[in-house]
């Protein structure tokens, strides 16, 4: 348990001196490396944004997980439900194996930019690193 706890401190630790940092000029232009797939359906006016994480790495589950979406482009989001939920991997019950489809309602079409910070653990290394979400997607007006 203790080590579980230092893995996610200490890389916690390390990752909050380098925000305090960061030019949020270039966080922009930046894109992650996260070994998550996200997927987005729009039906009418909601957005279904959907996060798979990759075989071999889960997402933690008691984690402090964050995301935000921000609209551009002429597309305006109207309300968002971004919470992590799911149901927990049968080995290793503190990680989710799959993740609930999460709900944006919008208006419009442009460009939707997901961003965040999702604590992630790499099973086959036993390491668990927190790490940023930047995508953007294109939002097509499909009233």
């Amino acid at each position: 348990m203790k080590l579980i706890f230092f893995s996610i401190l200490i890389p916690l630790l390390l990752n909050f001196c380098k925000d305090n940092n960061m030019n949020p000029v270039m966080e922009a232009v930046e894109t992650d490396s996260l070994p998550i797939t996200v997927q987005h359906v729009r039906e009418k006016n909601q957005v279904l944004i959907q996060i798979f994480p990759h075989a071999g790495f889960g997402i933690q589950i008691d984690a402090p997980n964050f995301l935000e979406v921000i609209s551009s482009n002429g597309l305006t989001i109207v309300n968002r439900k971004l919470q992590f939920q799911g149901s927990p991997d049968s080995k290793k019950p503190e990680y989710y194996s799959n993740i609930q489809p999460m709900e944006v309602i919008v208006s419009g079409s442009g460009s939707m930019i997901l961003k965040g910070k999702i604590f992630y653990c790499d099973f086959s290394k036993n390491i668990c690193l927190p790490g940023r979400l930047n995508r953007t997607f294109e939002i097509p007006n499909k009233l």
